[in-house]
């Protein structure tokens, strides 16, 4: 388990006395350190939980819905005393807290998992060299994502490069 997997685990149960759920995490170690948290509402129903919990418990692909700036600073003004009190992050850190977007980055299945149905951006590593598409996410599996794409059907996890959510905004 990786320093960030293991944190979001810590802070997991304190998102979700606020109705939260853990949705990604930044560690930008350059300069002043800075952690950036991802939280979105928790759904019951949907199994919630910390990064690829909801992936391995079989969640449903149901949206869950922004929080509220409201929801998010709250969760803020407790999460910082509580990293500083664990001894989490380093005190002259920076602690920064939002919800991850329409423009969500996709990096673990999880993520994915959510995303099905959806329109995604991915590039990707093929025998071609880097390619980047716009389709609909059809499928996950254990090996990577399907989409309805005849550039790119099928991207196996190792060959992502970047994923990311693209809304479509009707007028």
């Amino acid at each position: 388990m990786t320093a960030v997997e293991t944190l979001a685990r810590e802070i997991e149960p304190l998102a979700q006395r606020y109705g939260l759920a853990i949705y990604d995490l930044d560690v930008i170690a350059h300069g002043r350190p800075t952690l950036r948290v991802y939280a979105e509402r928790r759904l019951e129903e949907s199994g919630g939980g910390a990064l690829d919990e909801r992936a391995e418990s079989g969640a449903t692909a149901q949206r869950t819905p922004n929080a509220t700036i409201g929801e998010l600073e709250s969760f803020a003004r407790v999460l910082i005393p509580y990293l500083s009190m664990k001894d989490l992050f380093p005190r002259e850190g920076q602690i920064e807290v939002s919800s991850p977007g329409m423009n969500r980055r996709l990096r673990r299945p999880a993520h994915f998992v959510s995303a099905v149905g959806q329109t995604v951006a991915v590039t990707a590593q093929t025998p071609s060299g880097k390619q980047t598409v716009k389709a609909k996410l059809t499928a996950v599996s254990d090996e990577g994502i399907a989409l309805d794409s005849a550039q790119i059907p099928h991207v196996g996890f190792a060959d992502i490069i970047r994923a990311q959510m693209e809304p479509e905004i009707k007028f």
